[in-house]
């Protein structure tokens, strides 16, 4: 995919990145792996023993050290990275952080880092390519960006309280005699699971979703209150709290239950 800089959603966000890190008298914010990373860029790393490193330096493309293995992330996205990939030979890691490092002109400035998710993997590799370079808190800038939504952002979160609403909506049938509470928060997750399916595929042929039946607030404060009574074990037939089955036991009955094959 070419990488046009005409902004979109990440352009924007680097834009309101570079104006909080001169504002915060930061110089350059180093992220590795973890939610505001994918926030930032849209790519998405597990934590593993190779490490992952991105440096951001205002106007200026983000600078990416990654394995080879992972490279095919970044010619995915439509705005421009530096990206400085690695090979399976961790002696020659050292290097390649050294080379990002300085594309990014870190050694001597002010880097901000995350305190709670920076790793000491990533940490000592960007201290050793850059020995002169003040670690210090990034933790406001990331702060200062969450804060204000944008109108994806909003439309993710009404996104998800109508997947929520609507997954609610076809759990509350389920609720009668005979059925406990573990069934019913089995029941509860397929149905997010399924709306949450029937909304991307709306989302990527162009389908507007029909609105969530809305709740009144007096059926809303009695949810709890129905979805956590259940009769007791003498009454009723089945899965009940007030009752400790044997996994042998438990198993065919919440899978006849959730109309699984019995093979599952």
């Amino acid at each position: 995919m070419s990488k046009d800089p005409a902004e979109n959603l990440y352009t924007m966000r680097h834009a309101q990145l570079a104006v909080a890190i001169q504002t915060s008298g930061l110089d350059v914010l180093a992220l590795n792996p973890g939610k505001s990373l994918t926030y930032l860029t849209g790519l998405h790393f597990h934590l593993s023993e190779r490490p992952v490193l991105a440096l951001f330096v205002p106007h200026t493309p983000p600078i990416v050290v990654l394995p080879e293995l992972e490279a095919l992330k970044i010619e995915s996205l439509d705005y421009p990275v530096q990206a400085f990939p690695y090979g399976e030979d961790p002696d020659t890691w050292g290097a390649v952080f050294h080379q990002a490092a300085q594309a990014a002109k870190v050694d001597g400035r002010r880097v901000g880092v995350e305190p709670r998710c920076m790793r000491v993997l990533e940490l000592n590799l960007l201290e050793a390519s850059a020995p002169q370079a003040e670690v210090l808190s990034g933790e406001e800038i990331l702060i200062s960006l969450r804060v204000h939504k944008d109108a994806s952002e909003i439309a993710s979160m009404r996104a998800a309280v109508d997947i929520a609403q609507r997954a609610l909506q076809a759990t509350l049938p389920s609720i009668k005699a005979g059925v406990s509470e573990l069934q019913l928060a089995s029941e509860l997750t397929l149905q997010l699971l399924r709306h949450e399916v029937n909304v991307a595929e709306q989302q990527s042929d162009g389908t507007p979703a029909a609105s969530a039946p809305s709740m009144n607030s007096r059926e809303i404060s009695m949810l709890p209150r129905r979805l956590c009574t259940t009769p007791s074990a003498s009454m009723v037939k089945g899965l009940t709290s007030s009752r400790a089955w044997t996994s042998s036991e438990l198993k065919p009955r919440l899978y006849h239950t959730m109309g699984w094959p019995s093979s599952r």
